[in-house]
């Protein structure tokens, strides 16, 4: 997000996305919150390896047991 990662100020890109400035400080603030959250939503990276290793395992789980 500009702001949060690009160092913007908020005013400056809600003038430039023509977006309320309390609005968009709004929605900094929540996902500045959403960052901070220990076990927080999952990245598209990270969802496909946990989709990956899930398959992996219900692979295996039948071959440990033979």
């Amino acid at each position: 997000m500009l702001v949060v990662d690009g160092g913007r100020g908020v005013r400056d890109v809600a003038r430039q996305l023509d977006v309320n400035q309390e609005t968009l400080r709004s929605w900094v603030g929540a996902l500045t919150r959403e960052r901070a959250t220990p076990g927080g939503p999952v990245s598209g990276d990270e969802w496909a390896e946990l989709t990956r290793r899930r398959r992996r395992v219900a692979k295996l789980e039948p071959e440990k047991e033979i």
